[in-house]
């Protein structure tokens, strides 16, 4: 019982299986500091929010309050690229990922869906839960690189891979990190005629591994970008340069379905509201479903894949949209015209 940090024994190998949230991060720095290999499989990535609550910090600590920073990596907090936002700080040449912005990929990492392993559906989330875990493991290289060993040789040899469970289907949160110091613990290492290889191996990379970010680029940025071309790029693609996306977390119909109602709402605020009430049934609304102030709520338990559709085609014709409701049987999309208040 206790925190992980405060585990008093030695041990030569660290294993957490779906470690929530924070847990999986003291997993990693107790195996640093041990110079232990570890198997890290994370979990519950949105417990990483600032916001949110984290039942092992809880459980540990009695309270809620965060004891690491995000993102951890050097190499995550230069991110940003050449593109000026808002929500990125300039510090020097250099734009730094803010917490803010790491908040919100924690967010989307948070991603459950069994069913939509190896499919486009979603592929924007499993991006962003994979980006976490790379934070992850560019933090363990960054503390490698300046790791000595405790008879004062450097551990510049030691290693740390990103993969995932064989088969993905295990689960829909199947990133696992490897890490080891010794060269005998790699567990890429292959026999040769005198038994193990002991030269330090690596997996073979797999391309499928690369589909979901290549998905997520088109989605976010549209069918004609590539990452590389992105990597190139002075400024980001913008919706008039991208006149077709890659819808992948819905069909072409189902997007064409909510267009659809949506142009049917426009119309019916442009005609009088009082006529509408005795043709209401020549269109899909009922006059009911639109407030007095001109504000179209969609129904409740429609799901959050079809919520965030409504937002995607609401944004993408100039209409206001926003949800209402906490809790998910009470949660909906509200929508009005951009000159309605």
């Amino acid at each position: 019982h206790g925190t992980i940090q405060n585990y008093p024994e030695r041990f030569e190998i660290g294993v957490s299986l779906h470690a929530c949230g924070e847990a999986s991060d003291w997993t990693l720095r107790k195996c640093l500091d041990q110079k232990s290999s570890w198997v890290v499989c994370g979990c519950c990535c949105g417990k990483l929010r600032r916001d949110a609550g984290n039942p092992y910090v809880y459980q540990s600590t009695g309270g809620n309050e965060k004891e690491v920073s995000y993102p951890q990596s050097r190499v995550f907090a230069c991110l940003g690229g050449k593109y000026n936002n808002q929500n990125i700080e300039e510090k020097g040449n250099h734009q730094i990922m803010t917490a803010d912005m790491f908040d919100e990929l924690a967010r989307a990492s948070d991603y459950s869906e069994l069913g939509d392993v190896r499919k486009p559906r979603n592929a924007c989330r499993r991006a962003a839960k994979s980006l976490v875990e790379w934070d992850r493991l560019l933090f363990t290289k960054q503390c490698l690189e300046c790791s000595i060993s405790v008879d004062g040789t450097s551990s510049r040899g030691s290693n740390t891979v990103l993969t995932r469970m064989n088969p993905w289907e295990a689960s829909p949160k199947n990133d696992i990190l490897l890490g080891w110091f010794d060269s005998s613990s790699n567990p890429y290492r292959i026999p040769d005629a005198d038994g193990l290889n002991p030269d330090m191996l690596e997996p073979l990379e797999d391309p499928t591994c690369h589909v979901d970010f290549e998905v997520a680029l088109q989605h976010l940025f549209g069918n004609n970008c590539s990452g590389t071309a992105l990597r190139e790029s002075t400024h980001p693609p913008s919706p008039s340069e991208n006149k077709k996306y890659d819808q992948n977390d819905w069909t072409a119909q189902e997007e064409a379905d909510i267009q659809n109602e949506l142009e049917q709402y426009i119309y019916i605020l442009s005609c009088d509201l009082d006529d509408m009430r005795s043709e209401s049934g020549s269109v899909h609304y009922e006059v009911k479903d639109i407030d007095s102030k001109g504000v179209l709520r969609f129904p409740k338990k429609m799901g959050s894949r079809k919520r965030k559709l409504i937002h995607f085609v609401a944004e993408r014709m100039g209409l206001r949209h926003w949800g209402e409701g906490k809790k998910d049987r009470d949660k909906l999309v509200a929508v009005a015209l951009r000159s309605t208040k």
